[in-house]
């Protein structure tokens, strides 16, 4: 039951991670873009 929980725990921590990470890259991406523009 603990070792469950746990696990989904980290599996929320990792998703929100990820999320994190993604929402950088696309602000990274789209900054660069835009700087480059004309």
């Amino acid at each position: 039951m603990s070792a469950n929980i746990g696990h989904t725990l980290l599996d929320q921590e990792t998703e929100e991670y990820r999320r994190s990470r993604t929402t950088e890259h696309l602000h990274a991406v789209s900054g660069s873009a835009w700087r480059s523009a004309p």
